[in-house]
């Protein structure tokens, strides 16, 4: 299924591609517009409506269901008061985000071209969207809020590769709320474009003034969220972030391509980009080694194609027409790789859909909407939480005077399942059998009892 969306949408983009191109660098740009403009509304629609099938992952991220962020939460809630189930809330709330990306990339992006502005449009939704696993083809729906990090990035990023232009004291207020929002997300993706910034005003893209404007308005938004929702100063001491090593080869060579593809786009104009640009897009992909951030280095070869003005209209080209179709049409093959393999795994789960059916066991549930594909290491999990998910119920865990329940040594479920509170008295432990009786002695000190002993569990209670 995820094969034959992935040849669909690939498919469908070059077909769209070559007749954009064939219109020339007059007709050529407004056609990409038109058409990113619609297909980033398409993916919108078919991301809301879209059932969540679980397809791979090593575990089954209930955390996912129970977002942590504090902007996710508010999202979530903006959802949930559209849709009721939490299986249905998390492509409801992706759709959400997608549309304030949306707005994000109009504010943050006016003196882009309309060609410019829509293919960066498409490539922040269809990250935002996406239920891909990074780094694979298979669905697991288990980093929703860092996904949606990514996508915010885009249009923060090309905000500030992109020269001053009309930016001004607004504009750079809203890109510091931008930035508070992406690090009401994930901090160590705000920590990454703060360094862009940075470097965005050594290499004079933005001005000290704007700098001081961006960074009041990261402040003023950080203030509001800590006023309305309670303390933001714990999740920001999440910044931290390991390099993905393992990713490199792959960023290495995306990082390449994008060089040659730029180096070529510059050289065919008469006037090359200028040092502060490669001083940037170089930024981006140190940048991309710190996360798996393929996203980001696909702007490169947009941005440059942009600065060269390949995307805009002229009536009187500024390029032969076989170099301007060549090179155009390279930089939006290369920008858009990676969206179109988003693009496909929304594809994919709707036809994964018409083949998996919900889970029974949730069917009264807040998870009732839930697919997983069977034989998976996610089916299997969800295979032991019903075990423990029934003698749960059968225990009383259900009834108002039962306080959280928790998991040793994973993340639980059941609050999200009996409605349960996240944090405060506990008054079920749920032990993984392997750990019983490596946990015993603590669970007795701690005024536990063993209740009931399952295939794969084991219950105590106070």
């Amino acid at each position: 299924m995820t094969l034959l969306a992935v040849y669909t949408v690939a498919l469908s983009l070059g077909a769209f591609l070559a007749v954009a191109l064939i219109g020339g660098q007059r007709n050529g740009p407004p056609m990409i517009a038109l058409g990113g403009m619609g297909l980033s509304g398409a993916l919108i629609v078919a991301s809301w409506l879209v059932p969540v099938v679980v397809v791979t992952g090593p575990v089954l991220h209930w955390e996912t269901f129970t977002p942590h962020a504090p902007l996710a939460r508010w999202v979530h809630l903006l959802a949930q008061d559209i849709g009721a189930a939490s299986a249905t809330r998390l492509p409801l709330a992706s759709a959400l985000f997608a549309l304030m990306t949306c707005g994000i990339c109009l504010v943050f992006l006016r003196q882009m071209s309309k060609a410019g502005l829509a293919v960066v449009m498409i490539l922040a939704v269809a990250i935002v969207v996406s239920p891909r696993m990074p780094g694979s083809d298979a669905a697991s729906w288990s980093d929703i809020e860092s996904r949606w990090a990514l996508g915010l990035s885009v249009p923060l990023i090309a905000a500030l590769c992109l020269p001053q232009g009309d930016r001004g004291a607004i504009a750079a207020l809203l890109l510091g709320l931008g930035l508070a929002g992406l690090a009401l997300l994930d901090p160590g993706y705000a920590t990454g474009v703060l360094a862009v910034m940075v470097i965005a005003l050594l290499v004079g893209r933005i001005s000290l003034w704007q700098a001081m404007l961006a960074l009041t308005g990261l402040t003023t938004g950080l203030v509001l969220q800590d006023s309305m929702s309670g303390p933001v100063l714990p999740w920001l001491m999440t910044a931290g972030s390991e390099p993905n090593l393992h990713l490199l080869p792959r960023v290495a060579g995306w990082f390449g391509v994008s060089v040659l593809l730029s180096l070529a786009m510059t050289g065919a104009r008469e006037k090359g980009a200028d040092w502060a640009s490669w001083t940037l897009l170089l930024a981006l992909g140190a940048l991309a080694v710190v996360k798996d951030l393929v996203g980001l280095v696909a702007l490169m070869p947009l941005l440059v194609a942009e600065a060269s003005g390949m995307l805009r209209s002229a009536t009187k080209p500024a390029l032969a027409p076989g170099l301007w179709a060549g090179l155009s049409g390279l930089a939006l093959v290369a920008g858009l790789a990676g969206a179109a393999r988003d693009m496909a795994s929304v594809l994919a789960q709707h036809l994964l859909a018409s083949e998996v059916a919900p889970v029974a066991a949730l069917a009264q549930t807040p998870l009732r909407d839930l697919a997983v594909v069977p034989g998976t290491p996610a089916a299997q999990q969800v295979a032991r939480m019903k075990e423990a998910y029934e003698a749960l119920d059968t225990l009383g865990a259900s009834l108002p005077q039962t306080a959280r329940i928790e998991v040793m040594g994973e993340a639980s479920p059941f609050g999200l399942l009996f409605g349960k509170p996240d944090r405060g008295r506990v008054t079920f432990v749920v032990v993984p059998l392997s750990q019983t009786e490596a946990s015993r002695a603590e669970l007795l000190a701690a005024g536990y009892g063993q209740v009931t002993d399952l295939d794969h569990w084991t219950i105590w209670a106070r």
